[in-house]
């Protein structure tokens, strides 16, 4: 007579235990009932550091690696480390001499049928993976992986040093670099160092004058690809940043940074030539202006300059008899607000202060 082990695995030979959702075949019940629990949503497993759950243990107990910073696998052929020995085996890969698969494209040799597989999706442009809260499309499962966090706000990589939580290993990298003090990127221009090659590249274009990226809406340019995605929030209407104190949304962190500081009172930028303080950077070089008479702003029509582009801004109008203010009691129109509030004294009886 066959005991309970012996009777699992001569079922298993057939693959009787099905899942009746999808149809997917197990050899053993145990994997069916963990299966199962995809389609349900069920995560009994759950990470006390960062709240995550997962639907089998084995998975919790690689993840808590993530936290512990322990990289038990390393590479003996170039000294790289991995938390989990599936990745090392992987990489591993990476190092043999037999890699037999090649792509007909492009004549790339691959250790792995798979590697080979996701490695075609760059010729053929395909993006299998979709986010369904913002239809954004991905090549590669761990980007989509990652992307997915920027909408449940997961963030399971943690700064030993300071408590800053992260949703890439990446990210947290670069970030212990601030702690370590370590820039090993220097500009030959200038001098400046910096933490990354990439904010050094993006640096570059300060002395370059390149702005690779181009708003398709408005056709202005930029520096940076963080830059053009903040400035399409302009036009979305777009506003994720909140303030909890007042409720007020911004369109840019940059802003909301700017935002706390009126509730703080801090005013870290003062002028040295009449000691006025100011909340930003770009508020003391604007004022400077007012005591240096420098105006940079040059009108392409009638060539007159201005200390402020604002007022280049609102100068333009004249010339393209643009009035975006309107009273709302006569329908007259305006090119400046202050024309505007002169005139809705007519209607009023105020007197304007002398």
């Amino acid at each position: 007579m066959l005991n309970s082990k012996e009777q699992t695995r001569s079922k298993s030979s057939g693959k009787s235990n099905k899942c009746e959702k999808c149809g997917k075949e197990f050899t053993r019940n145990s994997n069916l009932k963990v299966h199962k629990m995809i389609h349900s949503g069920e995560k009994p497993f759950k990470c006390d550091i960062c709240s995550r759950m997962f639907i089998q243990k084995v998975h919790l107990k690689q993840h808590l690696q993530l936290h512990s910073g322990l990289n038990p696998y390393k590479c003996d052929q170039c000294g790289k480390v991995f938390a989990q020995n599936r990745y090392f085996k992987m990489h591993y890969m990476c190092h043999s001499v037999e890699k037999p698969y090649k792509c007909e494209e492009c004549g790339v040799m691959f250790a792995y049928k798979h590697y080979l597989k996701v490695h075609i999706r760059i010729h053929s442009g395909e993006k299998p993976y979709k986010c369904e809260k913002c239809d954004r499309l991905f090549r590669h499962q761990t980007n989509f992986k990652v992307h997915l966090r920027t909408h449940t706000g997961d963030k399971p990589y943690q700064c030993k040093v300071c408590g800053k939580l992260f949703n890439q290993t990446s990210n947290l990298k670069t970030h212990l670099k601030i702690h370590s003090g370590e820039k090993q990127y220097k500009c030959d221009l200038c001098s400046k160092e910096f933490i990354t090659l990439s904010s050094l590249q993006s640096h570059l274009r300060m002395h370059s004058g390149d702005k690779p990226y181009k708003c398709v809406l408005c056709d202005q340019l930029f520096t940076k690809g963080q830059s053009l995605k903040s400035h399409l929030r302009i036009h979305s209407g777009e506003k994720t940043y909140k303030c909890e104190e007042y409720g007020k949304l911004f369109n840019q962190t940059s802003n909301i940074k700017t935002h706390f500081k009126i509730h703080s009172g801090e005013r870290q930028h003062k002028c040295e030539l009449c000691s006025k303080e100011f909340i930003t950077l770009s508020s003391l070089q604007k004022h400077f202006r007012i005591h240096s008479g420098d105006k940079p702003y040059k009108c392409v029509l009638c060539d007159k300059i201005f200390s402020h582009t604002h007022n280049r801004k609102r100068h333009l109008r004249i010339h393209s008899v643009e009035k975006p203010y309107k009273c709302q009691e006569c329908g007259k129109e305006f090119s400046r607000r202050l024309g505007l509030k002169q005139h809705s004294r007519n209607h009023s009886g105020e007197t304007p202060q002398k």
